[in-house]
């Protein structure tokens, strides 16, 4: 169906939890027979995807415990393991030194504006570039050769200086136009299965849309 080899963990573990949440949603209530077999399979899964992309991890698990309390999981149990994930999202930077690396741009990144931080300052100046306005569709001078990614994880940073704030404030709105469009659809959805599923897409759309940008 067009879908890439790296999504298909993803959206497979979101068709499994909604299957999980409705056919067993008289127990999700309860934290060792209800709750904790998915997520057990969603830490598996998050931590063998964590070693090559941390971000499409956290993505799973986030979206995978909001699935599991609108099927009726308490959000006490989620707070539960939120110390053994931080655990290991820590574990999973400290021992990757890009990963440090791309903290230490983040927090700093004119300590080295020609090494760690050259991304990061590149979209920044590709933001600063377009104003309020822009410098017009398809005029970007950051995406020949000066910002790396400029298709992908930094597309929004060329959006913003090809169309500047408003062009910016346009595609944001137009993700929470379609977030609230799905909801309404999920509202009407009268199968249980249906309803998960809608709510795990919703969650995966805007979760990983907020993250990139």
């Amino acid at each position: 169906v067009g879908l890439q080899p790296s999504e298909l963990p993803k959206w497979g573990l979101v068709i499994v939890l909604a299957w999980y949440g409705t056919r067993h949603a008289d127990r999700l209530d309860r934290l060792f027979t209800g709750f904790l077999p998915p997520m057990c399979l969603v830490l598996v899964v998050c931590a063998l995807i964590a070693s090559e992309d941390l971000g499409t991890a956290v993505l799973i698990g986030a979206v995978a415990v909001g699935m599991l309390i609108a099927a009726g999981a308490r959000p006490w149990h989620a707070a539960l393991l939120m110390p053994i994930g931080a655990i290991g999202f820590a574990a999973a930077i400290i021992i990757s030194p890009y990963r440090v690396n791309r903290i230490r741009a983040f927090i700093d990144p004119y300590s080295d504006s020609q090494g760690i931080g050259y991304h990061i300052l590149q979209s920044m100046g590709a933001i600063h570039g377009g104003g309020l306005a822009g410098r017009g569709l398809g005029n970007s001078i950051q995406k020949f050769g000066y910002l790396p990614e400029d298709t992908t994880d930094f597309i929004f940073a060329i959006i913003c200086e090809e169309l500047g704030v408003m062009g910016a404030t346009v595609v944001v709105s137009l993700y929470a136009l379609l977030l609230l469009c799905g909801l309404s659809i999920v509202k009407r959805m009268t199968r249980p299965f249906d309803q998960l599923l809608g709510v795990g897409v919703l969650l995966t759309i805007g979760l990983q849309a907020f993250i990139n940008i």
